[in-house]
């Protein structure tokens, strides 16, 4: 870990927390990573973050990327949950194999952005996020059921069935 990179992880129980704890002591890290534990609000922890590392093995939805990237953070993640349709590969973030080597070499390319670059890779985030507001995912299903409903008038009305004319 670079001088000056502070690990903060979020999430785990006590015992997972314990392990890890020792875990970085052992590698001699263990004053740059903190254990904030469980957390009912992120968006605090998201917002004081430069980038999110989701390297899981398996996330059933992974909602903390898209609240990430609406806090303007970049996301590194494994393929898991809907992380594959949302982290746009050199645009707002990295999509990684589960291994140190890359996630290594992506912190390191984030880490080397200068202000403007950076702020740039934020702004994209965000702009990902909004694609996905509660407002954009609305108007979405409310377009798809006019669609629909649309296509069946269609069917209902005379003179429009397959073989009439």
């Amino acid at each position: 870990m670079a001088r000056g990179v502070v690990l903060l992880v979020v999430g785990g129980s006590p015992e997972m927390i314990k392990r890890a704890g020792a875990q970085a002591r052992r590698a001699g890290v263990a004053d740059r990573v903190v254990f904030a534990g469980e957390r009912s609000d992120p968006v605090p922890l998201l917002r004081a973050s430069d980038v999110l590392v989701l390297p899981s093995a398996y996330e059933a939805n992974a909602l903390v990327v898209l609240e990430a990237l609406a806090c303007g953070v970049p996301v590194v993640s494994t393929r898991v949950g809907f992380a594959p349709d949302i982290v746009v590969d050199g645009e707002n973030g990295f999509l990684i194999e589960r291994d140190a080597a890359p996630l290594g070499a992506r912190l390191a390319e984030l880490d080397a952005l200068d202000a403007s670059a950076r702020d740039a890779w934020r702004a994209r985030a965000r702009r990902t996020a909004e694609q996905h507001s509660w407002r954009e995912v609305a108007a979405r299903y409310l377009g798809l059921a006019r669609s629909i409903e649309a296509r069946k008038a269609a069917e209902r009305s005379p003179g429009t069935r397959a073989g009439t004319a």
